[in-house]
């Protein structure tokens, strides 16, 4: 049972919201300004499509509702209600519109066809009684721009059903019944308070399918701004700011450049198969995720790319796409900070955290390919060379070659590891990077 709430008052209404599960005093609570936001402007997008559908349609029928109770007592108390007998009983009888939203529970468009007949029934029978000086006729197009505001944008294809049929409607009205009928008495100033009423109602419900429209447009835009702005950081973590530029400008460009220094490298997790194995995979994901949202922060901070994970491989980029003098510093100073993050990390997690580490300098080609699931990846024997420094590394260290060493100067510390066979290249001198030489670096 969902509460209404208008400033103060209550009405348990939990049938008009559709929500057959919802008990006594607890569930949706509408407050007179959402109400308000429901019925003139459409914007409460919070309550799912059901729930606020029926409760458009319920805000729109009470009013009218309300409104015929008004024209009953009128017809009683003010007028012959013999003589006004037609419209007294189809007042009172138009009360069963409020069971609307209880049809909307089951079928939103039997609801709005209900409600449509009903509607169209009562300013007809009104117009039959008061004739065409009363202008009831523009009741109908009134409830035309209801109908566009409420199921215009949902179900186009029912406008061309609905509409056609209430603006022939409105348009023969007047001429099937020019004059009122003489049971009716009415009065020049009854006539006269109709035709005022109708009018301005037409009036005001232009003036809030002009606020509508505005609202929606101004919805559009910054839905629009906002699924731009999720494309636009979704694009950034898939490839670097420059290469998706040119992705924009020319979406069928083969992207492949070619960066003779750069330094590659390639940071493994020691023993994380047999860790994997006794994880739960919640726990592993949160594990690895963990790991490398630390390492993604120390990219962002030395400037490098990230180029990708495999498994519990981490491989980064320095001077790529982007050229930059300094890359095997900024590739040394990232590797050096992920070793201290993994014991800082080791304390905090209550287990050892430790990683192999390796790193080679060369010439690479980076580039997009692919038209599904694209990122930005490298390629190259660099790559491969510094694949080969991690996977022949030893837990804990930097392992680098002879390139990497030399491309460093005397920045940092080093120590020879002596020769290393490697797959595909022979017998490399290598040696492991042990730590910042202060003093070179104070000259700095």
């Amino acid at each position: 049972m969902a509460t209404i709430q208008f400033t103060g008052l209550h009405f348990e209404m939990g049938f008009l919201m559709g929500d057959p599960t919802a008990s006594a005093g607890t569930g949706l609570t509408i407050s007179a300004k959402r109400l308000f936001n429901l019925y003139a402007l459409g914007r409460s997008h919070d309550l799912p499509v059901p729930q606020r559908d029926a409760a458009l349609l319920w805000a729109a029928i009470l009013p009218l509702a309300c409104a015929t109770i008004l024209g009953w007592a009128v017809f009683y108390l003010a007028y012959d209600a013999a003589s006004l007998w037609p419209a007294a009983a189809f007042c009172a009888s138009f009360q069963i519109t409020l069971i609307i939203p209880w049809i909307a529970r089951r079928s939103q468009l039997v609801a709005e066809v209900f409600a449509s007949v009903m509607i169209v029934a009562l300013f007809t029978l009104l117009m039959w009684m008061f004739g065409a000086t009363s202008d009831l006729n523009y009741a109908i197009l009134s409830f035309v721009l209801i109908l566009i505001m409420e199921i215009g944008t949902r179900r186009p294809a029912a406008m061309l059903v609905f509409i056609p049929p209430l603006i022939a409607l409105f348009w023969a009205l007047p001429f099937w019944f020019p004059d009122p009928q003489p049971f009716t008495n009415a009065t020049p100033w009854l006539l006269e308070t109709i035709q005022f009423a109708n009018l301005s109602s037409l009036i005001l419900v232009t003036l809030m399918m002009i606020v509508v429209i505005l609202r929606r447009a101004e919805n559009a835009e910054i839905a629009l701004a906002s699924e731009y702005d999720r494309s636009e950081t979704l694009l950034a973590n898939l490839v670097p700011g420059q290469i998706a530029e040119r992705l924009k400008e020319n979406p069928g460009e083969v992207i492949a450049d070619e960066n003779a220094e750069v330094t590659i490298l390639f940071a493994d997790i020691v023993d994380f198969t047999p860790k994997a194995a006794r994880m739960a995979p919640e726990e592993l994901v949160n594990y690895l995720n963990r790991i490398f949202s630390a390492f993604d922060a120390l990219t962002a901070r030395h400037g490098l790319e990230k180029i990708k994970t495999i498994g519990d491989a981490y491989m980064v980029a320095a001077g790529m796409p982007t050229a930059r003098a300094d890359h095997a510093q900024a590739a040394a100073e990232m590797a050096l900070d992920m070793l201290d993050i993994t014991r800082r990390l080791s304390a905090d997690m209550g287990e050892t955290v430790e990683v192999r580490i390796g790193l080679h300098t060369g010439s690479a080609v980076g580039g997009v390919i692919g038209t599904t699931k694209v990122f930005y990846d490298v390629w190259g024997d660099t790559v491969n060379t510094a694949a080969r420094m991690e996977s022949h590394g030893e837990a804990g260290h930097i392992q680098l070659t002879t390139e990497a060493r030399t491309a460093l100067g005397s920045s940092y510390t080093f120590a020879p590891r002596g020769s290393v066979e490697i797959k595909g290249k022979g017998t490399v001198e290598t040696f492991w990077l042990t730590g910042r030489d202060i003093k070179s670096q104070d000259l700095l």
